[in-house]
């Protein structure tokens, strides 16, 4: 089930960037969870220092890095 789950993430992802949608405009999308111990104030909005909440997450902020780098 969970391979199915990232097989099908991985195909909607690579559509959604081939169809121009940015690396970081997903990673906006996906899933977040606080860097440390949660508090209220998590729950109250948007915080900085933030991690993704699953290995999608991660290879979306990968992809967005990679995006942002001038080509060599």
């Amino acid at each position: 089930m969970l391979n199915a789950l990232l097989a099908d993430a991985a195909v909607v992802i690579s559509i959604a960037l081939q169809h121009g949608i940015p690396a970081a405009a997903l990673t906006k999308s996906v899933g977040r969870l606080p860097a440390g111990p949660v508090t209220t104030a998590d729950l109250e909005g948007p915080r900085p220092g933030r991690v993704p909440a699953s290995p999608i997450g991660a290879a979306l902020d990968l992809v967005s890095v990679f995006a942002r780098k001038p080509a060599e």
